[in-house]
């Protein structure tokens, strides 16, 4: 996802997770987004990805 909203996250191509109910969320951009959703998807297999991962 590239957005300009405000946030801790330093790049503009970051990833949004909402967690928790009622849903929360957090912006993040970790360097390598294909292995950190991966890795995330193998702890959490029942998460939903909207949008596309960038590289």
């Amino acid at each position: 996802m590239r957005t300009f909203q405000s946030g801790p996250a330093l790049s503009i191509e970051r990833l949004e997770i909402i967690h928790g109910e009622p849903a929360n969320s957090v912006f993040i951009s970790p360097e390598h987004q294909e292995d950190f959703v991966s890795k995330l998807k193998q702890r959490c297999p029942q998460m939903k990805i909207e949008g596309s991962i960038r590289s």
